[in-house]
């Protein structure tokens, strides 16, 4: 009842309960019928192809289904447990492995109901299949061969069973419990007997403990070294994929060089934003940019929920439902007396709505393309972003930066984007964002001096500060070794002050960060703002735009008080475009082919115009399954099941039993030299050898026949089996006198 009880166990965590129980109740049934199916290496080989099919379909069925695990568990009319995780990637694989138990389950049921116990390891390798094993000499230089490794299903399954109950993830007591009884029923049936039970029973508990200790260290370290990955990652590439902290590579000497793959198309009808945001920041620290506050806050969503509103807005026409207006009376504070009785219904949800602020949705559209886990979960949007439409289950957030994140969902989104010009969804500006590190506060100074800054006007200050950078600064890839540190008082020479007053050449962070340094010591609250730049139309698709990994960019916003709105700012020199493009690979375009023909399978996977073929997929892998079995299964011979009890009373006949070495057996006990009870034949000839009237020699290749004929699965030819017979006729009638 073992691989039942894990069946149990498996349905257990994973929900999965009227599926585990009818397999456990067919496995174990096993148990009680008495008929086996005389299944050949053919047959098993068919079992084992079925299980390969299931297996591809199921992967390709969940990957290709957003959602693969709620459509499988309404199948079944159950629920499953499934892991909570921030990577629906992930968590696509861990419900693959949950399906295991199910996709082989038809080998188990092919072993349980045949007449072997064992399975050839041929079955399982198509380049073994149909090869027969090299000859080799049998017991005591009798000539055989070689016996084929053969396999015991049962136990491969049962790892099955425990291993898809593991990754449910259930995060409970019960799961390591459950996981040590079975394990420990399992080496229960294969004890020493020479060890005292008192002491196995310690030795068992003694594993588990560790076992359980071990995997916390695991845990532990896992996180440690993923945290200490993804730094040093963030690092080599330059920018950060975390919306609260950005590494910038200001301070690192050598070439900067970034990935040209694939990560993102843009398209739309009209013109397309040359930048695309996904976080801002407010304090500098030599590297390293941060902001004040971490907290993200859940996007409202709209009736379809699929459309996510960043900002609230009245559209021309507006479909308003009874409790959405309740809702928006109920929480619009309205100058109206409480005990008016005047006041109806009416009147109060039209003061609602008069009072409620609003926001036309701008006719500015664009369609976005990517993987979150590419972008670390966040969402690159154009600035003035008021809504986001088709982006189903994605458990949208935002942040006072600017910053939209994915909390959960699918991974790949194709999304359209309404933007335009004025309120934007960033706070309004705090302290951090005037404030200009001490370090940084006497290069910063000069050059505000220099440039007479609090002499102009706002808007004169942003075109002093552009002009300076286009005309006196260059764009580079390549920063040589400076001399620099950090001592107290504040140092002369910081990276940023060794790029403003000495090489006057950088890359887009030290543009950046100069800019909104200056800004901010001219008076402007100002934020750093990385990113993507959109510059790169597909040949082969009018109207997109392809955004590579060495499209990242970093440039600013600042706050007008004239109009008192966030406006973008980017002072990097124009010929950075050329110098990426100068810097790509000459291997771009082979990667650029299976990066968009991956782009296009995943279109296709998320749009929605697929119909339901993942609801008729199962019908149609059930379908081929029940073909599957009835091709093997049919006109295939039933025998019973072989039993030590009543195997002396059914009088078997074994292959080989009619063997004529037998009746040489039956002239040399007549004579007085029987083989004794457990005597193998070679060894029963070897111990009277000197017999004179035995003629051993002759009988030495009548043995090896009788061998072949009595144990070889491949059985001998008709004409050895002629041979066979006619030596030993020839034997019986040689001369008495005849010796050794």
């Amino acid at each position: 009842m073992l691989l039942g009880l894990a069946l149990l166990f498996w349905g257990h965590q994973t929900g999965i309960w009227y599926p585990a129980l009818v397999l456990a109740v067919v496995l174990e049934s096993a148990r009680v019928v008495r008929w086996r199916l005389d299944l050949s290496d053919t047959d098993y080989s068919r079992f084992w192809d079925l299980c390969n099919i299931l297996f591809a379909a199921a992967a390709f069925y969940c990957f290709i289904n957003r959602e693969g695990n709620n459509t499988l568990m309404g199948f079944f009319q159950t629920s499953a447990f499934s892991p909570p995780s921030d990577a629906p990637a992930a968590q696509v694989f861990f419900i693959f492995f949950q399906w295991w138990p199910l996709i082989f389950f038809p080998m188990a049921v092919a072993q349980a109901y045949g007449l072997r116990d064992q399975i050839p390891a041929s079955v399982f390798v198509w380049l073994l299949r149909g090869r027969t094993p090299a000859a080799a000499p049998g017991a005591h230089g009798a000539p055989g061969a070689a016996p084929e490794l053969a396999i015991n299903v049962g136990y491969l399954y049962l790892g099955i069973c425990l291993l898809a109950a593991g990754v449910a993830n259930r995060r409970d007591p019960w799961f390591y419990t459950g996981f040590c009884l079975i394990t420990g029923l399992a080496l229960w049936a294969t004890q020493p007997r020479r060890v005292k039970t008192v002491l196995w029973f310690v030795l068992l508990l003694l594993v588990a403990k560790l076992g359980y200790w071990g995997h916390v260290g695991l845990n532990t370290s896992q996180a440690a070294i993923e945290n200490a990955v993804s730094t040093w990652v963030s690092r080599y590439a330059g920018r950060t994929l975390d919306s609260s902290e950005s590494h910038t590579s200001i301070g690192r000497f050598g070439r900067l060089k970034l990935s040209n793959r694939i990560i993102m198309t843009v398209e739309g009808d009209g013109p397309l934003p040359s930048l695309l945001r996904d976080s801002s920041y407010t304090i500098f620290k030599t590297p390293t940019w941060t902001v004040t506050n971490r907290t993200f806050t859940a996007i409202t969503q709209d009736i379809d929920i699929a459309t996510w509103n960043l900002l609230p807005f009245k559209a021309p026409n507006p479909a308003l439902t009874l409790p959405g207006l309740l809702t928006l009376a109920t929480t619009t504070p309205l100058p109206l007396r409480a005990h008016d009785s005047t006041v109806t219904l009416t009147n109060l949800l039209t003061l609602a709505i008069a009072k409620t602020p609003s926001l036309s949705l701008p006719t500015n559209q664009v369609t976005l393309a990517s993987f979150f886990s590419r972008l670390g979960g966040l969402l690159p949007i154009p600035h003035g972003a008021v809504q986001i439409e088709n982006l189903p289950d994605a458990n949208l957030t935002t942040n006072h930066y600017g910053a939209v994140r994915s909390a959960s969902g699918t991974d790949f989104f194709r999304c359209r984007v309404h933007y335009g010009k004025g309120r934007t969804i960033d706070s309004p500006p705090e302290d951090a964002d005037r404030v200009v590190p001490e370090f940084e506060k006497r290069a910063i100074t000069n050059l505000v001096e220099q440039l007479r800054l609090h002499d102009k006007t706002e808007l004169q200050k942003v075109n002093a500060i552009t002009a300076l950078f286009s005309r006196d600064y260059s764009y580079t890839l390549y920063q040589t070794k400076t001399n620099w540190r950090r001592p107290a008082p504040a140092p002369s020479r910081t990276p940023l002050a060794v790029f403003l007053e000495e090489t006057r050449a950088g890359h887009c962070e030290h543009f950046a960060t100069a800019t909104v340094l200056l800004l901010r010591q001219a008076g402007i609250p100002a934020r750093y703002t990385t990113g993507f730049s959109v510059q790169e139309p597909e040949r082969s698709q009018p109207g997109r735009f392809l955004v590579r990994e060495s499209h990242a960019h970093a440039w600013c916003i600042y706050y007008s008080y004239a109009d008192r709105a966030w406006h973008e700012l980017d002072t990097t020199p124009d010929n950075w475009i050329d110098a990426e493009r100068n810097n790509a690979s000459t291997l771009t375009p082979i990667n650029d082919f299976f990066t968009r023909a991956w782009f296009r399978f995943n279109r296709w996977r998320h749009s929605d115009t697929k119909s339901n073929w993942q609801t008729y997929a199962l019908w149609i892998a059930a379908g081929l399954t029940a073909i599957l079995l009835y091709r093997v299964l049919r006109n295939k011979r039933r025998a019973r099941r072989p039993d030590l009890a009543t195997a002396a009373d059914e009088h078997l006949l074994w292959p080989g039993a009619d063997s004529d070495f037998y009746r040489i057996e039956q002239h040399l006990l007549a004579v007085g030299l029987a083989r004794s009870p457990g005597e193998t034949p070679a060894t029963w000839l070897q111990r009277i050898a000197k017999t004179p009237a035995l003629a051993y020699t002759q009988l030495q290749p009548i043995l090896e026949l009788h061998y072949r004929y009595r144990f070889d699965p491949r059985g001998i030819s008709p004409d050895e089996r002629a041979q066979l017979r006619g030596a030993v006729q020839s034997y019986l009638e040689r001369p008495v006198a005849e010796s050794n």
